[in-house]
């Protein structure tokens, strides 16, 4: 069984003073980290 690990680094600019990071900064990682998790299990190039 083969193991992934994806991990999000986030600009100081997208981080608010209770440093939570904006959900717009936060998608376009999540749909990224979906699109590799999915390829991995369908073996896409």
């Amino acid at each position: 069984m083969s193991s992934i690990t994806l991990r999000f680094l986030a600009d100081p600019s997208t981080v608010n003073f209770g440093a939570k990071a904006y959900s717009g900064s936060v998608m376009p990682g999540i749909d990224e980290a979906c699109t590799d998790l999915s390829c991995s299990l369908q073996a896409c190039n």
